[in-house]
């Protein structure tokens, strides 16, 4: 046999089973609108889906004692017209059963059903008072939660059993406040998008940048004595050459004037360390030496100078030198100062006769040298400490006044040149000299000198990172948006309720160099912004993490949201 639970008097009783609930039906404590739920289910049903209703009241004829074969009439007393009509009209009884009713029994099960049809009506009244009041107070905030939908619908699933048009218009603003309370959930909750127009900053930094060529590459490459050549004939003579080597390094080319002196240095310790000379190959040397005279046709002065010198002895080549060097001068000032080499301007003849003489004066001095050491051995001295104290002090006061940076070789000779021009092929013997002490004296020689070995050269440009690194960016100005109010409207029962939110705060710095007519703008994170005041340097590895900005800008509107006016 089914059981039930029955919501009665604001409370849950049962379960109770069939025959119980019969004589609550029939005592009137239960009408067909209670709520009830057959045990094992928690679906709440009026009384009416599962028993039928009558009169609502045992029932009982008394029967007059009638005498065998008449009739037998009831004496139940007669319902007057008014009482028939609102039993009939309630559905307390049909045609049949009416007449079954008492007059006092009628009087009880009409006002059962008279007190229960006020009751809905003040339910309904209130349910819709209180959703007028949920309408109103809900103007500004989100419908609680569940429990006021719920509630709602309890009053519509009631009002419904007598009025079915009013429950359709409950159920409508049911729809309505369940929808407005999802979409506004979802805006409370919909995240605020980041500002727009941000640009990553590495790209931008970097095309700011502004790198020096002359300072832009490394140059890696070996350079050390040659031992058969240097290192060997120096110690036969018993002549210490220091163990370290340096190289000078130039912004530009080294003058000519200059060049010619280190090579004159590196011939000067060429004839130092070769062999003494045969007496009967003086006169092939100055032969030889003479045949190197530099003539220019488009000079008069040219063809003079070779006839003096046609007749110089072995023993005027101090005299051959002197005139020699005295035409170089004047050539040179016939020149007018012009470069020795003007990019884009053939060279003056005066300025390339004056060079060309220098370097016949110079083979001029090697040979006489090389006579005095082979008249006397022991001038190789006198020859080498000469030259050092004039030509060769006078180069290297020079170097000292003129080089960039020197730099000292390390193990097995390794040069590393940090930041410097496009050092490549015979730039190299343009822009560096190489420095070695033998006995107490400087030495600097080209860097294509036989006297030393060059290994592979690698040149490379620096990364533009690594110039990055050392730009120095300055806070300008701080600014913080956000904070800005939105809200959610809807519409439930003609009433519109509306949610507000505040947008995300956001943090822009403006940065810039020391002599920048402009600034970057990016947006940051808190902890930076705050840690940060106006004039304090951000590293660019720093600034590189976050996002360029044309101007400090608010968030866009999170879905579902509208920013107040």
């Amino acid at each position: 046999m089914r059981q039930f639970a029955v919501f009665l008097d604001n409370a849950v009783k049962g379960p109770l089973t069939e025959y119980e609930i019969q004589d609550l039906i029939h005592s009137g404590q239960v009408t067909p609108e209670t709520p009830c739920a057959p045990v094992g289910t928690e679906q709440w049903e009026p009384l009416s889906q599962h028993f039928t209703f009558g009169s609502g009241l045992k029932l009982a004829r008394r029967q007059a004692e009638t005498t065998e074969g008449e009739e037998a009439v009831p004496d139940t007393p007669r319902l007057d017209t008014d009482l028939r009509r609102r039993l009939l009209s309630y559905g307390i009884a049909n045609a049949t059963t009416v007449d079954e009713i008492s007059p006092a029994q009628a009087a009880v099960l009409i006002a059962q059903t008279e007190a229960r049809i006020r009751a809905q009506i003040k339910l309904r009244r209130i349910a819709a008072v209180a959703l007028l009041g949920v309408g109103i107070a809900g103007g500004h905030a989100v419908l609680g939660n569940d429990v006021v939908i719920q509630t709602l619908g309890v009053v519509a699933d009631t009002a419904a059993i007598d009025d079915p048009a009013t429950i359709k218009r409950w159920k409508r603003v049911l729809d309505e406040a369940r929808r407005h309370e999802k979409l506004a959930v979802e805006a409370l909750n919909a995240p605020f998008p980041p500002p727009t127009g941000g640009t990553e900053s590495l790209p931008i930094l970097l095309s700011r940048l502004k790198v020096n060529e002359a300072k832009a590459y490394q140059l890696s490459t070996t350079i050390r004595p040659s031992p058969e050549k240097l290192v060997a004939p120096l110690e036969s003579l018993g002549i210490n050459l220091g163990d370290k080597v340096a190289v000078a390094v130039f912004a530009e080319d080294i003058p000519a004037a200059q060049l010619l002196a280190a090579q004159a240095q590196a011939e000067t310790l060429a004839l130092i360390l070769s062999p003494v000379s045969d007496e009967g190959q003086y006169a092939r040397l100055l032969e030889a030496t003479m045949n190197t005279f530099p003539d220019s046709p488009s000079i008069p002065e040219s063809g003079k100078l070779r006839k003096e010198l046609a007749s110089i002895k072995i023993n005027e080549l101090g005299v051959a030198i002197e005139r020699t060097l005295a035409r170089a001068e004047e050539s040179q000032r016939l020149a007018a100062g012009k470069s020795l080499n003007v990019a884009g301007e053939k060279e003056d003849p005066h300025a390339a006769w004056a060079r060309e003489l220098r370097q016949f004066a110079l083979r001029i001095t090697l040979l006489r040298d090389r006579i005095r050491i082979s008249i006397n051995p022991d001038a190789r001295r006198d020859v080498w400490s000469e030259f050092n104290r004039g030509p060769g002090a006078e180069l290297t006061a020079w170097a000292l006044a003129n080089a960039t940076r020197t730099i000292e070789t390390g193990e097995e000779g390794g040069l590393k040149v940090e930041e410097g021009p496009d050092l490549r092929g015979d730039v190299l013997a343009r822009r560096f000299l190489v420095r070695l002490r033998i006995q107490e004296d400087t030495v600097l020689l080209p860097w294509d000198s036989p006297f030393l070995v060059v290994g592979e050269s690698e040149t490379q440009r620096i990364p533009n990172s690594v110039f990055l690194e050392r730009e120095a960016y300055r806070v300008v100005s701080k600014v913080m948006t956000g904070g800005r109010r939105h809200f959610h409207r809807g519409d439930v029962a003609g009433r519109s309720l509306i949610i507000g939110r505040e947008s995300p705060h956001w943090y822009y710095i403006s940065v810039a160099r020391d002599n920048d007519s402009d600034v970057l703008t990016l947006r940051v994170d808190e902890s930076l912004y705050q840690s940060l005041s106006s004039g304090n340097t951000v590293p660019v590895a720093t600034l590189a993490k976050y996002p360029v900005h044309a101007k400090p800008a608010e968030s866009n509107p999170a879905q579902g949201l509208l920013v107040d006016p």
